[in-house]
């Protein structure tokens, strides 16, 4: 067994934790002695290029290299298992999986993943790049890309965007065309940011899921893999963890969509990815404001004069940058614009150097049920959206929605006519599309497609 185990870590903290795992793992079942040469466990970049290594650690690491390169390039892998790590916006971090080799003409892995321009989906591909997308990448290639051996199994627990997101269309693809059979556990039922007694992970805010991807010999890359379905109990951690411990993949499992580019879920669910989406419907789709400081909100307008007053008047530099909230790399004291909101007048004073009074707060759909007030000024809000602004009337209305997600439940949309902030629909993201009252003929055909997509909403 121990020639058989493989394992790749890059800290040297967790490498020796798990090096004492497996030894006292052996030694609670009586096995000869081994000592941890006798393993196979290395510090290495499970994402690195595994074909140049020797090149890089020099002749006299050679027997090391040269093991570790059997073990990442050469030798046929049959399970690949892991808890990969999250990071979105990890451009750069991606290793050989995400730029290939070119001096060997040898292809990013990572391109597998990408949906070709004509799937119109090429706005949504930033969040492959995250890092358990790579490792997702890394793993199939193992595993299921092997001319020697491509059967076998990947096993990971792992956000869960690529269920549904609309980037991961081709990872769904590739993954129905390389297996015959995906099963899949939705460990976070309860959503964004569950209570942290109820999360597998406590650390982890974004729901969670267990897939398990398996080819077999009788692998048809004509015909879609099976997909299964399960969720796991609402709940404490607790109860999800003997839920896992009592499952097998013969019982309690839901038939899952069967399209080559369905999201992982449920079929009932999986209609909702067939719905035209709403920047197709819309003439502009886009984030809501993001003031990037708490104090510029408040439920009236008095407070934040006396605020804006508390700022400005305060001698020292360094209390009045604390006061502010500066953000390193964003809206400082000192920082001097060259303009304003649009619709507002442009004020260029730097604030460290402000003594007026403040400008007139104004309404702000700050949530879709709260309402509050917001000091209109771009010396203060980190990242206004000015087109938001610059189509700000007293006829205007704002849509807010959800667009990489199917919301679990609840309305699927709101509407304000009040300037809305990032998190509005639901306090955590979401998109905002204008309705722009000089448009006649956008108001036709939103009315037009208003309709179908309200009836469509319904019946999921």
């Amino acid at each position: 067994m121990l020639k058989r185990l493989i394992g790749f870590e890059l800290q040297l903290g967790p490498y020796a934790v798990a090096q004492l795992r497996v030894l006292a793992e052996l030694a609670a079942l009586d096995a000869p002695s081994v000592t941890s040469k006798q393993l196979r466990m290395y510090v290495t970049n499970t994402l690195g290029n595994p074909f140049i290594e020797e090149q890089e650690l020099g002749s006299i690491y050679e027997p090391i290299a040269a093991s570790r390169r059997e073990a990442k390039a050469s030798e046929p892998v049959f399970v690949v298992l892991g808890n990969p790590p999250y990071r979105n916006k990890a451009r750069g971090l991606g290793g050989w999986i995400e730029s290939g080799n070119p001096a060997a003409s040898q292809p990013a892995p990572l391109l597998d993943f990408m949906p070709p321009k004509a799937w119109g989906v090429g706005a949504h591909t930033k969040h492959l790049r995250d890092l358990y997308v790579y490792f997702w990448r890394w793993g199939t290639w193992k595993v299921f890309d092997d001319a020697e051996a491509d059967t076998g199994i990947v096993c990971f627990i792992t956000i869960a965007g690529f269920l549904d997101g609309p980037g991961f269309q081709r990872m769904r693809e590739y993954l129905r065309q390389r297996c015959d059979h995906l099963w899949v556990i939705d460990a976070s039922p309860e959503g964004q940011q569950p209570p942290t007694d109820t999360r597998i992970f406590q650390g982890v805010q974004q729901p969670v899921c267990i897939m398990l991807a398996a080819r077999t010999s009788r692998a048809d890359p004509d015909t879609p893999a099976e997909l299964h379905y399960r969720v796991l109990p609402t709940g404490h951690r607790d109860l999800k963890f003997a839920a896992l411990e009592a499952l097998d993949l013969h019982s309690g499992w839901e038939p899952g969509a069967s399209g080559w580019r369905d999201p992982f879920r449920p079929a009932q669910t999986a209609q909702w990815a067939s719905y035209i989406p709403l920047d197709q419907l819309l003439w502009w789709n886009g984030s809501g404001v993001m003031p990037g400081r708490t104090w510029v909100i408040a439920p009236d307008a008095d407070n934040l004069r006396e605020r804006w007053h508390r700022l400005t008047h305060t001698k020292s530099d360094q209390d009045k940058a604390k006061l502010f909230s500066e953000h390193s790399r964003d809206r400082r004291i000192d920082t001097q614009l060259r303009d304003g909101l649009p619709g507002f007048s442009a004020v260029t004073t730097e604030i460290k150097n402000e003594t007026g009074a403040a400008p007139d707060p104004i309404r702000y759909g700050y949530r879709s049920f709260d309402r509050q007030w917001i000091i209109p000024d771009k010396r203060v809000i980190n990242q206004v959206n000015p087109t938001l602004w610059a189509l700000r009337s007293e006829d205007q209305v704002y849509l807010t929605a959800l667009d990489d997600r199917i919301p679990p439940s609840g309305p699927t949309a709101t509407f304000t006519a009040l300037i809305p902030d990032l998190h509005h629909y639901h306090s955590r993201g979401g998109r905002v599309s204008p309705y722009r009252r000089t448009a006649p003929l956008f108001r036709t055909s939103l009315r037009a497609s208003w309709t179908t997509w309200v009836c469509a909403t319904a019946t999921s």
